[in-house]
């Protein structure tokens, strides 16, 4: 096939496979090829896991997206591969941030994005994964390798279907920290007309060699190298991006051992080379740079200082001076289609700009710079906004049509930059149109850091007074950051020692936040008094003005006073121990810290550690104390070194470290962003917050929302044995992350009735509690004396779905039937092992397997779900929570709940059977449930019809009354069953001089739209509770807008 006529990926690798030599290399971390495809065998690979694809059930209608992460190049390029043919997006993700809560916000942005995406990766990844995000669907790399091949799979792979130029081929994310990047679709033609511009602009052809370092997950590895390496024919290397991090300068190693043409290096790393070949120089002859034709540098500005610096060293060792080459690229783009292939003049003195040139547009590319207020081009020398577009340019953000909308005009895409064309048509970069700060060449917008620091409840910080500025030092090698914020302390005031260790403990907090955040501490934190967060004529704060004043010198009287004598800080004068000894010689060597000897209280922030530091910190204690590894975020949680000395003496003598049983935290976070209160949710019976899952994606900024975890899953733990130890440890628990309040609590099925016990200990404690929403409770009284182990057992296997095939009741009979006598009430019984194995035997494998579950775990969570029967049973409520909103939820009750057996209940029409009839007996049950507490005083008149029906419990005759005409949201809401009629009523109780308002809200079996976007269930997802059971149970815009 010739050249022009290739139009898709696959025909591009289909014709290199048939006469080509070219190797695809893969490099260990000492720089030594472990192993090498021809593109042939990577052809024949590909069909192989594409056919394992559509065995495995995915769909190649469009349908079906693969997100992909691995830590390794050659798993992510033979799963690209396969997705290419067989027609599959594929969207590779960064490895997983340390920080859990973000890997919950980017699954669930994910999930909602791609409508149920499918996650390959490795078992320990998915095993992960699966534990935060039940209802992601995955696919491990093991499992897919085992699949039963599918006999039509092989014609449903290319070359059998058709791939058209126009299919997207990948989707590559934003930046973007806290769950909301954007994916750009990139498609055949975009790609191939990208790469084909490279090829074209650096003359890479069939000699060239391609090294390659950058993670999969960036859209430079998969367009600057494995597609262009394709395109020219060329051979291409591989090596983790761990190795070059650790040793900068093994990149010219490698460029001569392997005799490379082309590379990449951000500008960080440039300026570490430079730095790291000053203090031990090359010897003369010892590398060989010949080859180098394009040392491509992108991602933030290149200064011109490092530029000739390094210029010098690649011409030292046989490079030309325009293998140096900055450029401009952005995912949206293809990575890199603008460079400067000019010489690097020797002297700084000869350079117009502070920083590189980026050079001219690749084929494929054209850019103008644009006036923002007239949109008119600009004259040369003007900046103004950037715009790009072309075949290599994108068309649209999957699935965002507001960001669409922004960012595109008259078929330009507007890139976000501030930039200028010289005389000569060169691209020079000015600025950015919005802040955000770059580490690495990752860029982070700033209000995303300054969200997360607040999250974070960090003692003394003041939220919606922390502003975090991107800044650039004078002849700073690269960008930086600081962070600026008000204390609860005065700080224009006099301190005494006592408000110093604080204000000094708050700023360490807060670098220890960033540097987990985006990986790298900001230069300085400073607090400040509220004069200088001046606000502009828009209402608004201006970081570029905060920055500047910072380097006028204007807050150094305020940093000075902060500043405490390390002695005074020291813990002690005793001599360094073994391992403080190796410590501090490696952070005094790593830091080329020359201010006095380095001390326990001294803090890697403070010492202006950097992410590649860090990475470096942890690589050379592994080599001088012989730990095979020390977890990267063991060593940010502990950034001082008295702190982290004492964690390596534990790493290194285990022996002295007594097993404890792991430290339980009911909470876990499901949304740590909105500006409004916190929900605090308490789980079902089951013990198990899944079902929340989806509201925290539906609550998005409005409002964080923490859900509350059964004790008792993880080895070690007991359940709780009293339904006051439960109310006393959950509301510890939310206090401790929420001291102020007002508290907004609720809680599904089982978990209404601690909420609402919450409330009531709560308002004990002093605390304004503004809302309790309970959900589907159940009536304790009503749960049958029988019920024992085996049938919560039995329930769970329902919800989960663990046993197809068979009814609830089936599968108690076969219990019963093989464990003789284990349905023992009131205790678990001594076979428990047994009977889950025999489920496991005789169960769904696959379902176990998908929803990671070992005979263990299962035991555990079934002691969960019965311990909550155990506690609840004689459960009558009393008193009120006084001044809160009280909302109740009520569909249709689980059969076991006594549905059937309700007495009391009247129906004019006469049913006693059936949805709608069950659902007025579990509405009468909450009713009688909570009949203690209820003096029910009527808005509208008594025995008013609801849809044909009158509600009566005979207990009460009561009546609910309802309102036909609603107004307030505040009120009841409820369904008709007759007409879909949305209607409303509204209670109050009273108990002594105090008063509570309740709602009650119910429907019959279907519920509406509504509640289906906030709330999903298994029998879709397969993760999540049973959709029969839980999918109609809570109203998500009640509760939004309370």
């Amino acid at each position: 096939m010739a050249a022009d006529e290739i139009s898709t990926l696959p025909d591009l690798l289909q014709a290199r496979c048939q006469a080509s030599t070219a190797k695809l290399s893969f490099l260990n971390a000492a720089g030594d090829i472990v192993k090498s495809l021809s593109y042939a065998q990577l052809f024949a690979e590909a069909q192989e896991y594409a056919v394992r694809l559509i065995s495995a059930g995915l769909r190649t209608d469009g349908s079906d997206v693969v997100i992909t992460q691995f830590t390794d190049h050659e798993s992510h390029i033979r799963i690209f591969w396969a997705c290419c043919l067989a027609g599959i997006p594929i969207c590779p993700i960064p490895l997983l941030h340390l920080d859990q809560s973000r890997q919950v916000l980017l699954f669930e942005h994910l999930q909602q994005l791609f409508n149920g995406p499918t996650l390959i990766s490795t078992d320990d990844t998915i095993s992960s994964v699966h534990g935060l995000v039940p209802v992601l669907k995955t696919l491990s790399i093991s499992h897919l390798e085992t699949v039963e091949i599918r006999p039509d799979a092989h014609s449903q792979i290319f070359p059998f279907i058709t791939i058209k130029p126009d299919d997207i081929v990948c989707f590559m994310l934003t930046s973007g920290s806290t769950g909301n990047s954007k994916a750009v679709g990139l498609r055949h033609s975009n790609l191939l007309s990208c790469v084909r511009g490279k090829a074209k602009h650096h003359n890479t052809t069939s000699s060239s060699r391609i090294l390659n370092w950058i993670a999969f997950d960036h859209v430079a590895c998969i367009s600057d190298v494995l597609l262009q390496a394709i395109v020219a024919d060329a051979n291409q290397y591989h090596i983790s991006p761990t190795a070059i991090i650790q040793n900068p300068r093994s990149l010219l190693d490698l460029c001569s051992k392997y005799r490379i043409s082309f590379t990449f290096s951000p500008n960080f790393l440039l300026a570490q080379i430079c730095r790291d070949v000053v203090a031990a120089p090359y010897a003369q002859g010892s590398l060989d740079l010949s080859r180098i034709t394009a040392f491509i540098s992108g991602g933030e500005a290149v200064p011109v200082k490092t530029a000739v610096e390094f210029a010098d060293i690649l011409e030292q060792f046989g490079a030309p001076r325009d293998s140096l080459r900055a450029g401009f690229g952005m995912t949206e783009t293809c990575a890199g289609c603008i460079f400067d292939t000019r010489p690097i003049p020797r002297n700084v003195k000869d350079f117009t700009f502070k920083y590189l040139s980026l050079g001219k547009c690749s084929d494929g590319v054209s850019v103008r710079v644009v006036n923002p207020t007239t949109s008119t081009v600009c004259a040369p020398l003007e900046a103004g906004q950037l715009q790009v577009k072309g075949p290599t340019v994108f068309r649209e953000y999957y699935n965002n049509l507001k960001a669409n909308a922004e960012s595109f005009v008259d078929g330009w895409f507007i890139t976000g930059d501030t930039a200028l064309l010289d005389a000569d048509g060169h691209l020079h970069m000015v600025g950015r149109d919005k802040d955000c700060i770059n580490i690495n060449g990752v860029k982070h917008p700033s209000i995303d850091v300054e969200h997360y620091i607040e999250d974070q409840k960090i003692d003394g910080l003041m939220k919606s007074f922390v502003y975090v500025c991107p800044m650039r030092l004078a002849d700073a090698d690269t960008e930086t950051y600081t962070v600026f914020y008000q204390h609860e302390i005065l700080v224009e005031d006099p301190l005494a020692v006592s408000d110093i260790k604080r204000i000094v403990a708050t700023n360490q907090a807060i670098k220890a936040a960033c540097a987990v955040f985006c990986a790298q501490a900001p230069y300085t934190t400073i607090p400040l008094p509220r004069k200088f967060f001046t606000k502009t004529a828009l209402g608004k704060i201006s970081r570029s003005t905060l920055v500047t004043a910072y380097l006028k010198g204007q807050y150094e009287g305020i940093a000075e006073s902060l500043v405490l004598e390390e002695d005074a800080a020291d813990n002690g004068t005793d001599a360094p121990n073994a391992v403080e000894e190796v410590l501090f010689d490696v952070v005094t060597t790593l830091f080329s810290h020359k201010n006095g000897p380095i001390k326990r209280s001294h803090n890697l922030f403070d010492l202006g550690a950097s992410s590649m530091q860090l990475m470096q910190l942890k690589q050379r204690l592994q080599e001088r104390l012989s730990i095979s590894n020390i977890p990267a975020i063991e060593i940010l949680k502990r950034p001082g070194l008295g702190d982290l000395s004492s964690y390596l003496a534990d790493l290194l003598n285990p022996i002295n470290t007594s097993p404890t049983s792991p430290e339980y935290n009911p909470l876990v976070c499901l949304n740590p962003a909105g500006s409004k209160p916190p929900l605090f949710f308490v789980h079902p019976g089951m013990g198990e917050v899944l079902v929340f899952v989806k509201l925290a994606g539906v609550l998005a900024d409005d409002r964080p929302l923490y859900a509350l975890r059964a004790r008792g899953f993880e080895p070690g733990q007991t359940p709780f044995t009293s339904l006051v130890e439960m109310v006393e440890c959950y509301t510890s628990a939310i206090e401790k992350v929420y001291p102020n309040g007002p508290y907004y609590l609720g809680g599904y099925s089982f978990g209404g009735t601690i909420a609402y016990e919450m409330g009531k200990e709560l308002a004990r404690r002093g605390k304004q509690v503004a809302w309790v929403g309970i959900l589907d409770v159940p009536s304790e009284s009503l749960i049958p004396a029988e019920y024992c182990w085996v049938d919560s057992l039995v329930d769970i296997c329902d919800i989960l779905k663990l046993m197809p095939g068979r009814s609830s009741e089936e599968l108690k009979r076969s219990l019963e039937q093989e464990f003789p006598g284990a349905l023992i009430p009131d205790s678990e019984p001594p076979a428990a092992g047994e009977i889950v194995q025999w489920v496991f035997d005789n169960g769904d494998q696959a379902q176990w397997k998908a929803l990671q579950l070992t005979t263990a775990s299962f035991v555990r969570w079934v002691s969960v779900a019965y311990g909550r029967i155990r506690v609840g049973r004689g459960y009558e409520p009393s008193g009120i929570v006084p001044g809160a909103l009280m909302t109740m939820f009520c569909p249709a009750p689980a059969p076991y709940m006594g549905a059937r057996s309700i007495s009391g209940i009247t129906s004019r029409r006469g049913g006693s059977s059936g949805s709608g009839s069950k659902w007025w007996m579990s509405m009468a049950a909450t009713m009688r449930c909570f009949r203690r507490i209820m003096s029910v005083r009527l808005r509208r008149s008594l025995g008013r019809r609801l849809g044909g029906r009158r509600v009566r419990d005979s207990r009460r005759r009561a009546c609910f009354s309802l309102n036909h005409s609603p107004r307030r949201l505040a009120s009841t809401s409820i369904f008709s069953r007759r007409t879909g009629r949305l209607l409303r009523g509204t209670m109050r109780t009273r108990q002594g001089g105090s008063s509570s308002k309740i709602c009650v809200c119910g429907s019959r079996k279907i519920w509406s739209r509504l509640m289906l976007r906030a709330f999903s269930s298994l029998a879709t997802a397969r993760r999540s509770l049973r959709g029969s059971v839980m999918q109609r149970r809570l109203c998500a815009p009640i509760i939004l807008r309370v």
